[in-house]
């Protein structure tokens, strides 16, 4: 995926607590801004901040745990560096792990959520099927 060059470690060299990654209209502003591209599975799009957004879902961009694992020293040198650090490193260590146990409990709730209306159109199309 292509992003802003330190778009990564942007959010935490400003002092803030978090794993979302800045991104305004990236592609419509290419040429003006130094970009770079980082590994797909680093990145996912949460909807609502919780679960993966799908389909035609649009969503907020945010570091995976790979992402996080990947990049975890370079956050941490900037966060360490900032200004105006809204927290402390340990509290950024214990929103990360919120985040991270967030998003599972979501993602496994809403994939529970979609299972059960694929059966119910299952139940639905097998008894269609019967009688047509």
């Amino acid at each position: 995926m292509i992003i802003y060059k330190d778009a990564i470690t942007n959010t935490a060299r400003s002092g803030r607590i978090s794993l979302q990654i800045p991104e305004h209209g990236i592609f419509a502003r290419r040429e003006l801004y130094e970009t770079e591209e980082v590994p797909d599975e680093w990145l996912v799009r949460l909807r609502r901040y919780k679960y993966p957004a799908i389909g035609t879902e649009d969503g907020y961009l945010f570091l995976t745990r790979t992402g996080w694992n990947a990049n975890k020293d370079k956050i941490e040198e900037a966060f360490s560096t900032a200004k105006f650090q809204r927290g402390t490193w340990q509290e950024f260590l214990q929103h990360v792990e919120y985040h991270f146990k967030r998003v599972e409990k979501s993602t496994l709730r809403r994939i529970k959520f979609l299972e059960s209306k694929v059966n119910k159109m299952r139940n639905v199309m097998h008894v269609t099927l019967k009688e047509g």
